[in-house]
């Protein structure tokens, strides 16, 4: 597939965070760094983001579990990528009880958001299960549709009276230095790039550097626009009163004019379309990697029972033929049926947890706590970050040394000269 659906991913969890929790935490720190603690996140996660793909560049075709299965030992390996479900796991809940949250709030007000999280979650998971490029496509589509509802919130900025930029001005010449979490919580704009990860199979390499330096300055362009409009239209200390910020800020947008002249429907809508795509992207990558710890032993056995039938001249194809005037049972055999659970099992287990304990805790616990569980996971970001680089360039110099070995190995020995 071509590079360009690596400038999705960036995208769309850009987008995204521009309604979530992660403008609540820079907006509580706006006297104490916020705009600087942006600034830092872009340089540092440039450098980041840089290094990555240089380094996956010698692992073409290739997933961050096909990559760590040639150079680490499974003892290690398995709790490492473990760890990472987890974190993609986290990450997707989070965003998926944001959505229902603020379609519960403000869109569907009189349904329940017990009853709008199911639905979101059984989209998401029929979404997730599908082939990695077709998820890429599938994002293509739904980013390019939702396109024209974001511009409408472009048009309606430059349309709306009563902004006062100014108030970013203030808020400049306030900046101090940013801390671990204001960083943090910056850094997740950039996040999208890490499930390249897993997409790295089915994308090629081919991308240039400068390109993706110039996407990663525009998406710190515009999500410096998205940060900065709701404190310049409900100023400087109102914007911490809300919080969603952003949802009150595109209620007060208007469009002389229009179709819509209300520019909160269209926003709203398009902001929880690309708030699903990202959370369909992170389980997504939650299935894939939980399929990679899934051991190879009865792969082995299949093949070893598929060729025995193949050189015994019983090939399955025949044996799966029905006779003829009859067509394919309607159901399958009870060890067939027994087959297609357990290679499906890594799925069952996903939606297991997102229809049982993920409604639960969203019903018990309150929306705060699910913020202050968002502040704390974001404060392991720049951490998970640095612990795939190091991954990478310790299984880039694995694999380079065991390829210089096996060129000494391969050459030939030179001949002696006797007297």
């Amino acid at each position: 597939m071509q590079p360009r659906f690596i400038i999705y991913l960036f995208a769309v969890n850009a987008l995204m965070n521009g309604i979530g929790f992660v403008p609540r935490i820079l907006l509580t720190g706006r006297h104490d760094g916020a705009y600087a603690a942006l600034l830092g996140a872009f340089l540092l996660n440039l450098f980041i983001i840089l290094f990555i793909f240089w380094l996956l560049r010698r692992f073409p075709q290739k997933d961050l579990s096909s990559i760590l299965a040639e150079t680490i030992p499974p003892l290690l390996r398995v709790p490492l990528m473990i760890y990472f479900v987890l974190q993609w796991l986290i990450a997707g809940s989070l965003s998926v009880i944001m959505v229902a949250e603020i379609s519960a709030k403000y869109l569907n007000v009189g349904a329940s958001g017990l009853t709008i999280l199911y639905l979101f979650i059984i989209l998401v998971l029929a979404a997730a299960r599908l082939r990695s490029d077709r998820v890429l496509f599938a994002l293509e589509l739904s980013f390019i549709m939702t396109l024209p509802l974001l511009f409408l919130i472009v048009i309606a900025t430059f349309t709306t009276q009563g902004i006062l930029w100014k108030s970013i001005v203030i808020l400049l010449g306030e900046g101090g230095l940013p801390d671990w979490e204001q960083l943090s919580a910056a850094s997740y704009v950039y996040i999208g790039y890490i499930n390249i990860l897993l997409f790295n199979k089915v994308i090629q390499s081919t991308f240039r550097l400068w390109k993706l330096i110039i996407g990663i300055l525009v998406i710190f362009i515009l999500y410096l626009f998205l940060f900065s409009l709701p404190i310049a239209l409900l100023g400087t200390e109102a914007v911490a009163h809300y919080h969603y910020p952003w949802v009150i800020t595109a209620d007060s947008l208007r469009i002389e004019h229009a179709p819509i002249e209300r520019a909160f429907y269209p926003a709203l809508i398009g902001y929880l379309n690309i708030a699903l795509l990202n959370t369909i992207v992170h389980w997504h990558v939650t299935l894939e990697f939980l399929k990679s710890l899934r051991p190879a032993s009865g792969q082995t056995r299949s093949t070893q029972t598929t060729g025995a039938k193949e050189k015994s001249g019983q090939s399955t194809d025949a044996k799966q033929k029905p006779a003829q005037g009859g067509g394919m049972p309607l159901l399958p055999k009870k060890e067939n049926l027994w087959q297609n659970l357990m290679m499906r099992l890594e799925f069952w287990v996903l939606a297991a947890y997102g229809l049982t304990l993920l409604p639960f805790v969203y019903n018990r616990l309150p929306i705060d706590l699910f913020y202050e569980l968002n502040r704390w996971w974001l404060r392991f970001l720049l951490p998970n970050e640095l612990l795939a680089l190091l991954l990478l360039v310790w299984s880039a110099w694995r694999t380079s040394g065991s390829a210089q070995q096996k060129q000494k190995r391969s050459r030939p020995k030179r001949r002696t000269r006797t007297a």
